[in-house]
């Protein structure tokens, strides 16, 4: 029955983390279900290790776009350059977007 109970809250718990409920919400929730501390701390523990999985995730994929961004903006750069066409609008706007998602990336994976 334990275990019952146990997997029930952890399902309450998946489905208002996917609704968007803050995690204190959530806490609560489990609390007025009957959730013991200690059950409370364990499916809590793991919606935060979903997560921080989460954010890994998107700080690696925000890293690479920002990362292929400025080769992108470099090689439109080193084009244009060569062609003698007016670089400025490709330089800042490309480099500007790729140091921004390159920025946030970080921040997502060092967990700031």
């Amino acid at each position: 029955m334990d275990q019952q109970k146990h997997q029930e809250l952890r399902l309450l718990a998946s489905d208002q983390h996917a609704r968007g409920v803050e995690n204190h919400h959530i806490e609560e929730n489990l609390q007025k279900a009957g959730a013991t501390p200690e059950m409370t701390a364990h499916i809590m523990k793991e919606i935060k290790t979903i997560d921080f999985i989460r954010r890994k995730k998107r700080g690696f994929r925000s890293v690479t776009i920002g990362s292929f961004l400025l080769v992108f903006g470099f090689l439109i750069t080193l084009l244009l350059y060569h062609s003698g066409s007016n670089i400025n609008y490709a330089m800042y706007s490309v480099t500007i977007a790729g140091v921004v998602m390159l920025l946030w990336g970080m921040i997502d994976i060092m967990g700031w």
